[in-house]
């Protein structure tokens, strides 16, 4: 179930024992050009180099991000310093806190745990052939479950189990798509020890967490300003 709060209360949602994962969900609308000062001059270039919507998506969700892991770790958000694997996913110096990001175009969602975690939304674009790209990147049981079942969410689902998956595991996109089969029975996820969860976002994204199974599931909050 998806809890709508106000963006000033942040801060209230903080589960300062770390026992169950965030799952933050916000719009374009939360973004405030005064809060960009909190970013990193590399994230402000980053911003800055996108097109009007996706800078403000971008700029928008990192603010968020800054203010939660603040809350958490009680540090300002300008002080929080990042880096990132070899594989270019980012992380916390200095903590063993977890977090994930993705976005769609007017919207991001952000993960935050105390152990592995991995968050993906999409849009759902009935524009793209998705029967030529399942027959490139699915497995034959991921394929016939998006014969069974209406294409266009099965299709998503499917895809942002296999994103959140590698995202939770620090990998980027890999040309054995096939081979990461989250359908199956024993599937990648199951046998890495992760829970798994797809849900369709207040805008009708799809999307899906990936977090370790010893954690109690995980809240969902939509920030909005009310």
């Amino acid at each position: 179930m998806i809890k709508i709060i106000d963006w000033k209360l942040v801060n209230s949602i903080i589960d300062i024992s770390f026992k169950t994962p965030l799952v933050v969900y916000g719009e374009i609308s939360l973004f405030d050009e005064s809060k960009i000062q909190l970013l990193s001059a590399n994230e402000i270039s980053r911003g800055k180099k996108m097109h009007l919507i996706e800078s403000k998506v971008f700029f928008a969700s990192h603010i968020c991000l800054r203010q939660l892991l603040s809350a958490f770790l009680n540090i300002n958000p300008d002080e929080l310093k990042f880096n990132t694997t070899q594989n270019g996913k980012p992380y916390l110096n200095n903590s063993d806190l977890h977090f994930n990001m993705s976005h769609s175009k007017t919207a991001f969602a952000i993960a935050i745990s105390k152990k592995k975690v991995g968050i993906d939304i999409e849009d759902v674009n009935i524009n793209i052939n998705t029967n030529d790209i399942a027959k490139y990147a699915y497995s034959e049981a991921e394929q016939l479950y998006c014969s069974q079942i209406e294409n266009f969410r099965a299709f998503n689902e499917i895809w942002t189990l296999k994103e959140a998956f590698l995202k939770a595991e620090g990998l980027g996109l890999t040309d054995n798509l096939p081979e990461i089969d989250v359908i199956k029975t024993n599937n990648v996820i199951q046998q890495n020890e992760y829970k798994n969860l797809s849900f369709e976002t207040p805008n009708h994204e799809i999307g899906s967490i990936v977090y370790k199974q010893n954690q109690a599931d995980f809240n969902f909050y939509f920030i909005k300003k009310l």
